[in-house]
Order: C-alpha cells, then sequence, then structure tokens
C-alpha cells in the first residue's frame, strides 16, 4: 500500500466504535462487479446462463485481538462523511471473518485505482485494551492470493479504566 491509516473515533474500552480505514494501493487491484449484467442471452439450446464467476477480490482489516466486528460489519459505510478522499465501489459488501471476530473481510464491486485514496467507516466493538504493540493488518487480496499488506499499520489508544 502507498497509503495505510486506521484512526478511531472512541476510545472507550468496549464502547461500539467507528473506524476510518485510509488506504491506497500501489497497482490496480481488479475486481468484477457481482452486480454487473451478465452478456450471456438465453437460447433455445441453452435456456440457463451459467453462473457469473467474478474475481473474489477482499480488503482484509484485521483488528488486534479483543476488538470485534459484527457480522456484516454493523454500520458501516463505503465512505467515510466529509472525506476529501474517494469512497468504495458501489455494492462492495463487509462481512466479519467466521473464524476471527476481529477481522472484516470488504468484498470490493469494482477495481481499485493505483495512486487513488480511498477512505471507508466500519463499526467495531473496542477491546478491553490494546496491546503493548498496538497494530492492525491490512491486506489487499484477490482469489485467495495476498496482492498488498501492511501488517504494521499504528493503532489508535483506548482509554484505561482506573480504580475508584
Amino acid at each position: 500500500f502507498n497509503i495505510s491509516h486506521i484512526e478511531g473515533q472512541l476510545d472507550e474500552p468496549l464502547a461500539e466504535n467507528y473506524v476510518h480505514v485510509t488506504l491506497a494501493v500501489s497497482q490496480r487491484l481488479v475486481a468484477d462487479s457481482i452486480l454487473e449484467r451478465s452478456t450471456c442471452v438465453p437460447t433455445v439450446e441453452e435456456p440457463v446462463c451459467p453462473p457469473r464467476q467474478g474475481l473474489q477480490t477482499f480488503l482484509v482489516v484485521a483488528a488486534p485481538e479483543g476488538f470485534v466486528f459484527q457480522p456484516t460489519c454493523g454500520y458501516w459505510v463505503l465512505s467515510r462523511v466529509g472525506s476529501r478522499y474517494s469512497g468504495l465501489p458501489p455494492g462492495s459488501l463487509c462481512r466479519v471473518d467466521p473464524e476471527k471476530q476481529n477481522v472484516a473481510r470488504v468484498q470490493v464491486s469494482l477495481s481499485l485505482e493505483p495512486l487513488r485514496t480511498y477512505e471507508f467507516t466500519l463499526q467495531v466493538r473496542n477491546a478491553m485494551s490494546v496491546p503493548l504493540e498496538n497494530y492492525w493488518e491490512l491486506r489487499a487480496m484477490q482469489d485467495g492470493v495476498i496482492r498488498e499488506r501492511n501488517s504494521k499499520v499504528e493503532g489508535f489508544p483506548l482509554r484505561q479504566l482506573g480504580y475508584v
């Protein structure tokens, strides 16, 4: 990634938070829209069109252990409100990784262009605390292959609970 940045809105432990993700890919990240119309036209010989076989293109956001994304990423938006950067293409979908609740997978519907900065927002429940090495990881994946990766994206601090 040419640019990769994470910013949280709230610093309260265990609070529902909005995390703003900013990134720019170094090379074009190709994606076929799952919403595009098929060029197939049913005929008498072949009355049923085959299912669309598009590229599986994802942006993967991995938070430190303890952070939890909801199954469909809760309330999330393709573009950050008021941002000067581009949002993700319409039709992009977000799901939590079934194995790890601290990992969100955003399926990109259309290709992302190199050197263009994109910014989007995901909902996440904050952890109780952040690790000493507070890093998030961003990956751009295409058909299961990692195209770009930054495993050292600086996270945001959380307020520490004090004793009364």
